[in-house]
């Protein structure tokens, strides 16, 4: 038996249902605190024995590394796999999605924030109030890329995609898996210059037998993939068995 600790987000519970139905053994789900450090202080304690989580969260947010600009993504996987393994703990595969920050767009703009930074005067960026003031968040970027926007307005979470589609605001900022990307065919503009740390989605597990270690390695989710099941999640047409 698998316990397999998740945060109570929809997209580990899809995780968690397509993981179960992948490695056909007997899974028990656990919900972890919606903390960053959830999974990782149940895995610690012996509560759970694998769990999915971000390279981004656990640099950050678990052991408060220090930052590196522009993130070098190696650097930060050695990092992350040396504190895991003081508690027994390790990776045990990269699940192939990131879940990083990207700026989204109803028309096509530009590709990336590069390219944006020649342009943005002309638009207004809608974002969390929490994004424009965060150390990660838009001070950095306008350091980084030179963003000067003809005006930067804070919206609730719960609204962005709304005020977007109804023209309040030209761009928003967005996750990478996020549903309604697909569902409203926008577009995505990427950190180019990796100014933002990036959020690799990740197994990370503590006494897993061989066997199922060399199983697990090779379950694997595209960013379109997990954007798709998110959609379908949202749309009541996926069931979610945890």
């Amino acid at each position: 038996m698998i316990k397999f600790g998740i945060k109570p987000f929809n997209e580990q519970k899809i995780i968690a249902s397509l993981l179960k139905k992948y490695i056909d053994d007997d899974v028990i789900v656990l919900i972890s605190d919606p903390i960053p450090q959830g999974n990782f202080i149940n895995l610690k304690e012996g509560k759970i024995d694998l769990a999915v989580d971000y390279l981004g969260t656990l640099y950050n947010a678990v052991f408060n590394f220090e930052e590196k600009i522009p993130w070098d993504k190696k650097f930060m996987i050695e990092r992350v796999s040396e504190a895991l393994n003081e508690f027994g703990i390790e990776i045990i595969n990269f699940l192939g999605f990131s879940n990083d920050f990207v700026f989204v767009s109803k028309e096509y703009l530009c590709n990336n924030l590069e390219e944006l930074s020649k342009i943005s005067c002309n638009f207004v960026l809608g974002c969390p109030p929490p994004f424009i003031e965060r150390k990660d968040g838009i001070p950095i970027l306008k350091k980084y890329y030179s963003l000067q926007f003809k005006n930067i307005i804070p919206i609730n979470v719960n609204e962005i995609y709304e005020s977007l589609l109804d023209n309040r605001v030209d761009i928003i900022t967005g996750f990478k898996t996020d549903s309604k990307i697909e569902k409203y065919d926008l577009f995505i503009i990427n950190d180019n210059r990796n100014i933002l740390p990036p959020y690799d989605a990740i197994l990370i597990g503590k006494n897993i037998e061989y066997s199922l270690k060399n199983k697990l390695t090779t379950f694997k989710l595209s960013d379109r993939e997990i954007r798709h099941y998110n959609y379908l999640f949202d749309n009541g047409e996926l069931k979610i068995d945890i």
